[in-house]
């Protein structure tokens, strides 16, 4: 993977199909250190987990992020990162696009 030179970079995640998990426009750099998760619909919660897209997230074992509210979520650079092997994910209880904010630092 790469770094950014950039301190904060910006990307969504559209949930179109509730039940159908979806990746981030971009995934999170090695040295990404805070993934900041804004809910702008009034109405559908966001379930965040890690995985593969395409499977749906349950809610009671995601992480929620209500509507109207955001979620900071510091999953540390590379070096720190526990090795899953799966990139986040999202789903949803109804379509929203989700804004996604990664946080980066100098080193990986």
């Amino acid at each position: 993977m790469a770094l950014s030179s950039a301190l904060i970079e910006a990307t969504t995640a559209s949930v179109v199909n509730p039940g159908t998990s979806v990746a981030p426009a971009i995934i999170p750099k090695d040295n990404t250190h805070t993934v900041v998760i804004l809910n702008p619909s009034t109405t559908a919660t966001v379930f965040v987990g890690f995985g593969t897209a395409g499977a749906a997230l349950p809610q009671a074992s995601s992480v929620n992020v209500l509507p109207n509210t955001s979620l900071s979520l510091s999953i540390g650079t590379l070096s720190q990162r526990a090795s899953s092997g799966t990139d986040i994910i999202f789903d949803g209880s109804g379509s929203v696009d989700v804004r996604i904010f990664y946080v980066n630092g100098t080193t990986q």
